[in-house]
């Protein structure tokens, strides 16, 4: 009966008829869907998404400059150029994580915790028991836990005698990112280091 009371959230960072008409048939639970307004189906030839002035993604920088290209003083840290399909994933979750605590109205006063799965999570029938079981576990065991991953990446090979086990660790985003619990409190823990996040060189 639990799940009536969800609010599902789809953030879409593609408009898709087909894809509308399956979240509107969701009847078991209320539903929402957002829309990312700065997104490369929406600039498909603009910044964020990818002007035809953009530096190609492996021209040298030396060359980059030479053609004048728009983001040629800018290459990461391996010497690529910005590929706006793989920017836009790090600048729809930001604003996701924002939009979701900040904009939702049937958010505001909520202080638990919220769930981001993606698009190729799958979840089991047993998901909302097992958070509840780990969320006891952070009040009990872990008080400094800030952020709460349900899933992983690697599976089980001993399920019997691993599936009653909870990991405490530093987080990893390529170990951690499945089924990420994140609290109001930690939220605006993270937007205090939205400058830090925003200027990362990340390298996907």
């Amino acid at each position: 009966a639990e799940v009536h009371s969800f609010l599902l959230i789809f953030s879409h960072d593609y408009v898709s008829e087909e894809m509308n008409t399956i979240v509107q048939g969701i009847r078991f639970c209320k539903v929402l869907q957002i829309y990312f307004p700065f997104s490369t189906q929406l600039y498909p030839k603009e910044f964020p998404g990818q002007d035809p002035r953009d530096c190609p993604r492996d021209i040298s920088k030396e060359d980059a400059v030479r053609s004048g290209c728009l983001n040629a003083e800018h290459p990461d840290s391996y010497g690529h150029y910005r590929e706006a399909k793989f920017s836009q994933t790090k600048r729809h979750w930001w604003w996701k994580l924002h939009f979701v605590w900040e904009r939702v109205q049937a958010m505001q006063g909520y202080s638990g915790f919220a769930i981001f799965l993606e698009e190729d999570n799958y979840i089991l029938p047993d998901f909302f028991h097992f958070y509840k079981l780990v969320l006891e576990f952070k009040k009990t065991s872990c008080s400094d836990c800030d952020m709460l991953a349900l899933g992983n990446h690697n599976g089980l090979s001993d399920f019997s005698n691993m599936s009653n086990k909870v990991l405490t660790s530093s987080w990893l985003s390529t170990k951690h990112n499945i089924g990420m619990a994140i609290s109001r409190e930690v939220y605006y823990k993270l937007m205090g280091c939205s400058n830090d996040f925003c200027t990362y060189d990340d390298y996907n």
